[in-house]
């Protein structure tokens, strides 16, 4: 006779397991749908996307849910905020969100994420608790510059300037950072 002894701990960790297996297929599936109703992305990155979710899944579906959001346009306004809040708060989550200033919310101009922020801090100084943070893509230097690995010549690459997505400069960002904290200031009175 085999006999198999499970304790409570052993259950709980089980249904617990089984939950976020649950969660993490449907957020699969839900990616997957939205990526092959995406007509501006190519088969090519359609297919990193499903493998990168595939093969790193909590990775893969958090990249996924931050860097692909705003497929209707910018979605960092007062109600969009709002609505996403409410979406949330409906599925007993907390109603915070994080607002990705770059990609569709700049329109992908990078020097548009400063108005971006400054939109999300006069948010956050008028009182809203929606939010809890924001992405920038900022390094040292403006802009992007390309990079190949058969570049003859690596030395005209400029030293601190993105290779991925253009980025605002260090002194574009600092205001950024200065605004910010003002409108938390302001918001904690």
């Amino acid at each position: 006779m085999l006999t198999t002894s499970f304790g409570h701990g052993d259950v709980l960790i089980w249904f617990i397991e089984i939950f976020f297996f649950v969660v993490w297929f449907w957020l699969l599936m839900s990616i997957v749908s939205d990526l092959f109703r995406d007509e501006e992305a190519s088969g090519v990155t359609k297919a990193l996307w499903v493998v990168l979710v595939l093969f790193f899944p909590v990775l893969g579906v958090l990249a996924y849910l931050i860097l692909r959001g705003g497929a209707t346009g910018p979605n960092y306004d007062a109600d969009s905020v709002a609505a996403a809040s409410r979406l949330l708060e409906a599925k007993n989550l907390p109603a915070r969100v994080m607002v990705d200033c770059s990609h569709a919310n700049s329109e992908k101009d990078h020097r548009r994420q400063a108005d971006v922020a400054a939109n999300v801090a006069g948010q956050v100084a008028a009182g809203s608790d929606a939010i809890f943070g924001l992405m920038l893509e900022s390094f040292l230097v403006e802009g992007r510059q390309d990079h190949s690995q058969s570049a003859p010549d690596k030395a005209s690459l400029v030293r601190g300037q993105s290779i991925t997505d253009a980025c605002l400069s260090w002194d574009q960002t600092v205001p950024v950072f200065d605004q910010l904290a003002d409108a938390v200031r302001k918001r904690r009175g």
